[in-house]
């Protein structure tokens, strides 16, 4: 927690390295470029934390969410993001028919099509077989899907949602040990641009010309999508 973290100098630094360790799980075993999915049966490394304990109780909610850096619209595919305090399903579903101008009707869409996701020993980083990777079913009919994150900022939590030209969902199936699962990853062409540069994302994006399709796990508790019904 943030007390433990300012307690001492010693037990600091001991807090904001273990801290960083889990920051760098989190970016080695969330994020990948979507060209490294494709060759099927090899070896990935993936991890991080699938759900944070007690999230909801240390930040403020309801806020003002005027200025917020993440909710600024990007210079970029013709980005399009919009941030709300609440889950209020029969809004987002309105407003985002509104955002991608189609007379199609929306639905919420969970990012686990797969219970097993919970036997994966997250958020450790564990190696995986890449079985198959196919664009997600329930979303196919979707030429834009939103993808919507709980997001946290000057100590607030918040709904962020967004989309480019360049966003699909994808279903990967992965084999570890003698289970197979299926995670769902949201991949968006991203600018290193918009990365600092010790950021992992920023390395990838740099090995790659300076862009790239990124992809990432959902996490369950802080994502979920919004498609064309």
């Amino acid at each position: 927690s943030a007390n433990s973290c300012s307690a001492s100098k010693d037990r600091r630094t001991l807090c904001e390295s273990k801290i960083s360790a889990a920051r760098r799980i989190q970016l080695i075993g969330m994020f990948h470029t979507y060209k490294s999915l494709l060759s099927l049966n090899q070896t990935i490394t993936i991890g991080g934390h699938m759900t944070i304990p007690g999230l909801e109780m240390y930040y403020k909610r309801d806020c003002d969410l005027k200025g917020f850096k993440n909710c600024q619209k990007r210079d970029w595919l013709d980005d399009k993001r919009w941030c709300f305090n609440s889950r209020q399903q029969d809004y987002l579903l309105k407003y985002s028919q509104d955002v991608l101008k189609t007379q199609s009707p929306m639905k919420y869409v969970s990012p686990i099509v797969d219970e097993n996701w919970k036997l994966l020993p997250f958020p450790n980083l564990l190696n995986v077989t890449i079985l198959s990777v196919k664009p997600l079913k329930s979303c196919n009919k979707t030429r834009q899907p939103i993808a919507c994150h709980m997001m946290l900022e000057n100590s607030c939590l918040f709904y962020m949602c967004h989309t480019n030209n360049e966003t699909k969902l994808i279903q990967l199936t992965i084999g570890y040990e003698k289970l197979t699962v299926d995670l769902i990853m949201m991949c968006h062409l991203e600018s290193i641009a918009h990365y600092k540069i010790e950021d992992r994302i920023h390395f990838m994006l740099k090995q790659n010309g300076g862009q790239d399709t990124i992809c990432h796990f959902a996490n369950p508790q802080t994502n979920f999508f919004l498609c064309e019904k």
